[in-house]
């Protein structure tokens, strides 16, 4: 299992699952990958349009408004920070 998380609350946020490896060792920050991005939030009820890319090594979030087509936020994380960790293999 090899997991990554996005959050949306009063930051962004990105994790990587599982927290422990195969010894049961903590993953470093308990897979939270620096850095937590402060931005304006999600207007309630304002339609998104959400593209997420995920490659070997990151993982990019854009968000865009709906009507106006604007880029809303954009931010790609570096997953190098927190190992994946495979405790099945």
């Amino acid at each position: 299992m090899d997991l990554i998380s996005l959050s949306f609350r009063e930051n962004l946020s990105c994790k990587r699952y599982p927290w422990k490896d195969a010894k049961g060792e903590w993953n470093p920050e308990r897979g939270l990958i620096e850095p937590m991005i402060d931005y304006n939030g999600i207007i309630p009820c304002k339609k998104y349009s959400v593209e997420v890319v995920k490659r070997k090594n990151s993982v990019a979030l854009r968000l865009y408004d709906v009507e106006t087509k604007q880029l809303f936020t954009n931010f790609t994380w570096d997953l190098t920070k927190i190992p994946a960790i495979f405790p099945f293999l």
